[in-house]
């Protein structure tokens, strides 16, 4: 029975062409040189949506909007008010 030695392993222009093909065939990304490009990171579904919803916005009714909102009530703001008055104070004085 003859001896059969191990077969040499295919050479890098070989298995190159064969990365190509494959990244061609299945649409992904070519990288030879095993650099660290983010794919996998900027491929990732976005988080934002999913905070945005956790995180309910915080919305204050000031005496302005209420105003807006519902034009037939009156509502008044006792701070602008004071600072108006105090406005015109300063502009007389």
């Amino acid at each position: 029975m003859p001896i059969r030695y191990p077969r040499p392993p295919p050479s890098f222009w070989r298995l190159n062409t064969l990365n190509e093909e494959r990244s061609q065939i299945w649409n992904t990304t070519l990288n030879p040189k095993a650099l660290r490009l983010g794919n996998k990171i900027l491929k990732r579904r976005s988080r934002a949506s999913w905070v945005e919803n956790y995180y309910p916005q915080e919305f204050k009714f000031t005496p302005r909007l209420l105003n807006r909102l519902f034009p037939g009530l009156s509502f008044e703001d006792e701070e602008r008010q004071q600072w108006e008055e105090d406005i015109e104070e300063y502009c007389l004085s």
